[in-house]
């Protein structure tokens, strides 16, 4: 088939690898000048195969009145509530309940361990540095409560639970942090990478390899029927092209085009911040999470990403500046030898696309002709893999010519 994709962010483009692999005829279109400009720019870098935990828990419903009052430094409101944020919200606090979020979590845990498999087939295929390697990954645990709880809860031969003196002994660079945690969570086997970089050079090998076509700065306006049960694509420009399939893999921007087909998707941005700066004194070697500041770090070659915060709605550009002014502020505090400050090398803002489940929508829509792999919210590097190989298993090997002209 003649099948193309809107979104070239990590999704995107794993995406059309995936189907231009098994035979059909890809192009992709992004509204940025290149690949991986939006959601997945700067994200944590955490590959977390090992551990991929749903937003909505029975311990966030538990913060809820500071979330609502604006005390906890690591969520914010939105500016304006909605009629959509409200729709949203009635449902991930539904998720939020002990049952449906361990179902969910078992869910995504899945997930990530089938995307685990797929980025390691795709690995072995293609060389690529993105800074990948294995890593483990530290969570943090504030509460002593917390520490309890996780050692009659994991479950699964490689994760183990840590004293704080053993995360000491794990990640010397710890010896730094100046917050609080009664021990941690150790997840072994978890990765890290630059997702953009791999993005970018996915790209290049799609191109090359299975002649996958790329448009950029092509803003993707209309979606409509074409004659023999084709779909129309219609451009920014007024360019018009017809497809045998369409596969939207965007962010939340792609739910407004949707909505003209009569398709809505429970999908709402929740912002997230990064900063990307040289090593410090003493930078970590595990990619630590610290859990009750919704903070990562990452190092990433000769580089750490830090990056957190889960705001809900697109916030102002002031409000935002001020957001990874306060990411800045509260890293430099927590834990000061791991970066060097002074000298960050970016920043980020995205708009994650986040479902009140954490899972990614992976299917075929009401339409037709058109399929989804969205809403993967703050996993979309750990998920994308997964989500690219479930969608091309729905879609189908190429079986004949294409019928679009």
């Amino acid at each position: 088939m003649k099948i193309a994709i809107i979104g070239a962010g990590v999704v995107g483009v794993t995406t059309a690898y995936m189907l231009a692999k098994t035979g059909h005829e890809v192009s992709v279109f992004d509204r940025e000048p290149r690949a991986a400009m939006e959601s997945s720019f700067a994200n944590g870098g955490q590959l977390s195969y090992g551990f991929a935990s749903p937003m909505g828990t029975p311990g966030l419903l538990a913060k809820m009145p500071g979330i609502l009052l604006g005390s906890d430094p690591a969520f914010r409101m939105p500016s304006v509530i909605s009629l959509d944020f409200i729709k949203w919200s009635m449902q991930f606090l539904a998720h939020c309940r002990s049952e449906q979020s361990r179902q969910d979590a078992t869910a995504l845990a899945s997930l990530a361990r089938r995307s685990g498999d797929v980025l390691a087939q795709i690995l072995s295929e293609v060389s690529f540095d993105f800074g990948h390697r294995k890593a483990d990954k530290l969570i943090l645990l504030k509460r002593e409560k917390d520490v309890r709880q996780a050692e009659t809860s994991l479950g699964a031969p490689n994760r183990r639970v840590l004293s704080w003196e053993a995360c000491l002994e794990r990640e010397p660079a710890l010896n730094g942090y100046r917050g609080n945690a009664s021990g941690g969570v150790l997840i072994e086997g978890d990765e890290v990478g630059d997702a953009a970089r791999f993005t970018e050079q996915m790209v290049v090998y799609c191109e090359r390899t299975f002649g996958v076509r790329f448009a950029f700065n092509a803003d993707v306006t209309d979606i409509s029927g074409a004659s023999g049960g084709q779909r129309q694509l219609t451009l920014a420009s007024g360019e018009t092209q017809a497809f045998d399939a369409i596969v939207i893999c965007t962010g939340v921007a792609g739910t407004r085009i949707l909505r003209d087909l009569d398709i809505r998707l429970p999908i709402y941005p929740v912002m997230g911040y990064s900063l990307t700066a040289p090593l410090g004194a003493q930078p970590p070697e595990v990619a630590v999470t610290d859990a009750g500041s919704k903070i990562v770090f990452s190092r990433i070659g000769d580089q750490i990403r830090i990056a957190g915060f889960a705001d809900f709605g697109i916030a102002s550009e002031e409000r935002r500046r001020q957001r990874v002014q306060d990411l800045i502020q509260t890293v430099r505090t927590l834990i000061p030898d791991v970066a060097d400050y002074a000298n960050i090398a970016s920043t980020w803002i995205g708009a994650r696309p986040a479902t009140p489940s954490s899972l990614p929508i992976v299917r075929p829509s009401k339409v037709p002709g058109i399929y989804l792999n969205m809403g993967h919210g703050m996993f979309g590097w750990t998920l994308s893999a997964g989500a690219a190989h479930d969608l091309a298993d729905i879609i189908g090997p190429a079986t004949h010519a294409s019928r679009a002209a």
